[in-house]
């Protein structure tokens, strides 16, 4: 116990300690910061602790800081064998039914606008488009994690069922934190930055993307009304490319790039949501308590459940994704209360302001909006 309260004792002023008869909490220690950085202080001693098996967690009792040391060397060691080549064989399945998605919409594209192009290489840019945003969405995720010495799994993709029954190829991909982040401010950082690395992809897809689209008058496209599905509702940063890039008097029949690009954008909004554990969760639980957390995801949910139906009936089927997302949210993560981090005392500071600034201006650009 000494070894412990001596660790401490470097980032910290000890005044107290006790043992705990619990199996992994190995003390308490009641201390006093030694600086007017604790995040900091605590950020150095968890790096220090961390490399032995050993977690603290930081919180304020009665006025008074304590610290508990919990002994769980299992949270940083490597995976097994089937864990680390679970990931690489669910990419490639990802890959494979992205790619058939890519082929399905490379064919409706070339029978519709009779392109040259070859099919293969049409699905390849849209699984390469989308792919891309993805393993840069979770890569940010992981490489900021690390950064912060958050222990996080590899990326699990999701493959998806064929598009022809209403998917893309893929539900995404997550990251499991096997332990929470140790600040408010690392939270914000790890929940932002696999949005905002989608979302700057999705830009240069879109104007690809548009750059592929077949360019028609709308007596055209009118031909092919009956085999058409309009978006009604797209993505403001999408929108405002595509009335920068097509005349006024033209209409454009998308790409699958250009389609890749749409539901990069949707999913990024959709992580953007401030419910559970999503992206857009982390965000918004850096700024609140707990509960006050809770009591959003919970509003958010039922909020976007019959608004979803009311506004896929009347402006455009997509926001029926808002109803689908919002119950898996809630089956999967919007029940329990966040994690939060294991430095109880922290709040997001100053320089971290920007974070829920940019994070209002993602949800604005990338959400659906009827036009």
């Amino acid at each position: 116990m000494e070894e412990y309260v001596n660790e401490i004792s470097k980032y910290f002023t000890v005044i107290g300690y006790k043992e705990v008869s619990h199996p992994k909490v190995k003390l308490e220690v009641i201390v006093e910061p030694n600086s007017d950085n604790v995040d900091e202080d605590f950020d150095k001693l968890y790096s220090s602790l961390s490399r032995k098996g050993l977690i603290p967690v930081l919180y304020v009792n009665q006025g008074l800081y304590t610290i508990r040391i919990i002994d769980d060397p299992e949270v940083f060691r490597e995976r097994k064998f089937t864990r680390r080549i679970l990931p690489i064989i669910l990419f490639i399945i990802t890959l494979f039914t992205v790619y058939m998605a890519g082929t399905y919409f490379s064919e409706s594209f070339r029978s519709l606008t009779g392109a040259k192009s070859s099919i293969s290489y049409d699905a390849f840019l849209y699984t390469f488009s989308l792919m891309s945003a993805l393993v840069l969405h979770e890569l940010s995720h992981y490489t900021v994690a690390r950064l912060k010495k958050t222990p996080v799994s590899a990326p699990y993709f999701i493959p998806a069922p064929p598009v022809n029954v209403g998917f893309i190829g893929t539900f995404g991909a997550v990251i499991n934190m096997r332990l929470p982040p140790t600040s408010i401010n690392s939270l914000a950082l790890i929940g932002l930055a696999g949005p905002l690395a989608s979302f700057l992809v999705a830009i240069p897809v879109t104007i690809l993307g548009v750059s592929l689209s077949a360019f028609m008058t709308p007596s055209q496209i009118a031909a092919f009304s009956e085999s058409l599905a309009e978006i009604n509702a797209m993505p403001l940063a999408m929108r405002l490319i595509i009335d920068y890039m097509v005349p006024d008097n033209m209409v454009i029949l998308s790409h699958p790039v250009l389609l890749a690009a749409y539901f990069l954008f949707l999913i990024t909004f959709l992580n953007l949501l401030p419910i559970g554990q999503l992206d857009g969760g982390h965000v918004v639980r850096a700024l609140t308590d707990p509960h006050t957390h809770r009591t959003i995801s919970m509003s958010v949910i039922l909020t976007l459940i019959p608004l979803g139906i009311i506004l896929s009936e009347t402006l455009d089927p997509i926001y029926s994704v808002l109803t689908f997302f919002s119950i898996l949210a809630f089956f999967l993560t919007a029940r329990r209360e966040h994690v939060g981090v294991l430095n109880l005392s922290s709040k997001l500071s100053r320089r971290y302001y920007w974070i829920p600034l940019l994070y209002v201006v993602l949800i604005v650009f990338s959400m659906p909006v009827p036009g």
